[in-house]
């Protein structure tokens, strides 16, 4: 989560976001290369589409770590997530 990275909050180091963006990226489209023929692996179009839509996905993920997080984390936050 990118509120792990302290970093993050200092104004001097606003490109450090954009690396993190442009590595996801990378890093998720260099997967989505690979082929293998193991059924539980993840399709390479999701991790594809994880490439191109990264700000997106890592937006969506703070957003329900911040929910989890203010309804305590527990099972009554799980259940809002699953409904």
């Amino acid at each position: 989560y990118l509120e792990s990275l302290p970093k993050l909050r200092a104004v001097e180091n606003k490109d450090f976001f954009v690396d993190y963006c442009s590595q996801g990226k990378r890093a998720y489209y260099i997967a989505s290369t690979i082929e293998t023929d193991r059924e539980e692996d993840t399709p390479n179009d999701v991790l594809e589409r994880l490439s191109f839509q990264f700000e997106m996905c890592a937006y969506g993920l703070g957003e329900v770590r911040r929910e989890w997080e203010r309804h305590g984390g527990g099972d009554e936050s799980r259940r809002l997530l699953i409904d």
